[in-house]
């Protein structure tokens, strides 16, 4: 969490408060995780939501801008990244 912490404090990254304003979907459900990953040029928020249904799904958002990125909704089965690196949870 310091890590998160020190990027939204640089405007690195926007906060939690930030990116529930900007995506709707965060909104529509309780959050059970959520992981800040890095690719070699971008940071990611990777968000575990369970949806009001009953159903878990992962949804991943740019950490810079908050758009839901394409294709990034997962349902927990299908989960599969090898391309990210961790952060900080």
């Amino acid at each position: 969490y310091e890590t998160c912490r020190i990027l939204v404090e640089q405007k690195e990254i926007l906060s939690m408060q930030q990116l529930s304003e900007r995506v709707t979907e965060l909104r529509l459900g309780n959050m059970i995780d959520m992981m800040l990953l890095k690719t070699e040029s971008d940071y990611i928020y990777e968000m575990e939501i369970a949806q009001r249904n009953g159903e878990i799904r992962f949804y991943y958002v740019d950490a810079r801008t908050g758009q839901l990125l394409d294709n990034a909704i997962k349902e927990k089965s299908s989960f599969e990244l090898p391309f990210f690196m961790k952060i900080d949870k």
